[in-house]
This record gives C-alpha cells, sequence and structure tokens, in this order.
C-alpha cells in the first residue's frame, strides 16, 4: 500500500503539547516539533504567551513570543487591545 507519511513525519507535526497556569488555567505555552520537508530532522517549537490582560472579561496575552529549536525567533508586544464590537454575521458574508 501507498504511505502518504512514508517517513513517520505527519503524526509528530500534528501533535502539539499545551501547558496550562495551574492557578487561573490560562494557556502560557504551546510545544510541537517542526521539519524541513527536506529533512527528518526535528526541531522543537514553541509558543509563549504572558503578561495577561483582562478586557471585557476576557483574559488576553499582551506578550506572544515564538522560539524554533530555543531559538527566539520573533516576539509581539501589545501595550493595549480593543474587540471589535457592533459586528452581524451580515459582516462576514461574501
Amino acid at each position: 500500500p501507498l504511505s502518504i507519511d512514508p517517513l513517520g513525519l505527519l503524526s509528530s507535526a500534528l501533535s502539539r503539547d499545551y501547558f496550562l497556569d495551574p492557578n487561573t488555567y490560562l494557556i502560557v505555552e504551546t510545544k510541537d516539533n517542526q521539519s524541513l520537508v527536506t529533512s527528518p530532522t526535528q526541531y522543537s517549537h514553541s509558543i509563549l504567551f504572558s503578561n495577561f490582560s483582562t478586557l471585557n472579561g476576557v483574559m488576553v496575552p499582551l506578550s506572544i513570543a515564538e522560539r524554533l529549536n530555543g531559538q527566539l525567533t520573533w516576539a509581539l508586544q501589545l501595550q493595549s487591545i480593543t474587540f471589535n464590537v457592533g459586528l452581524t454575521d451580515a459582516d462576514f458574508q461574501l
């Protein structure tokens, strides 16, 4: 039979761990493994969420960062955030 994943990489790409703060149950980190299409080498990949603020009763992270194999690839630091208000289903129809 023909395998769609002959190197066995698909299952690791579809697996992700979620780390929760035990006091707030907020997601503070996600971890998975990434690989290049041309190489079976696996690299650790994580997204970190911090500096949570409450907005309209919802906790949102104002700091988000990505690490690939331990190396910081990008970071986002927000000063404030607002949600769209007054939107209807019609706003999302084509």
